[in-house]
């Protein structure tokens, strides 16, 4: 946990997972693509910027909700992350 991106590295961060909070709330989670695009992914977690995401922190590890997606040229993926763990998410037609 840091106070500010200011505390999290600038290089890869591997499978280190990064929660921002500030005045006893958590602002941000920051962590890699999980699958290895190079992409930095910063997920909201304060309800007064949309979209945002709720976050379960349990025995030191992170499930956030709903699913997170990432479509951009770097990056293309959809995956849930729970107790740390992506899981790949599927849209059923």
């Amino acid at each position: 946990m840091v106070s500010s991106t200011n505390g999290i590295p600038k290089e890869s961060l591997g499978k280190d997972i990064y929660i921002v909070s500030r005045d006893g709330k958590s602002r941000w989670v920051i962590f890699d693509c999980p699958k290895g695009h190079g992409k930095r992914i910063e997920v909201n977690l304060m309800r007064s910027i949309k979209p945002y995401w709720d976050m379960d922190f349990c025995d030191g590890k992170i499930s956030l909700y709903p699913s997170v997606a990432v479509a951009d040229d770097k990056c293309d993926c959809h995956f849930w992350l729970k107790k740390n763990k992506a899981e790949e998410a599927f849209f059923e037609a």
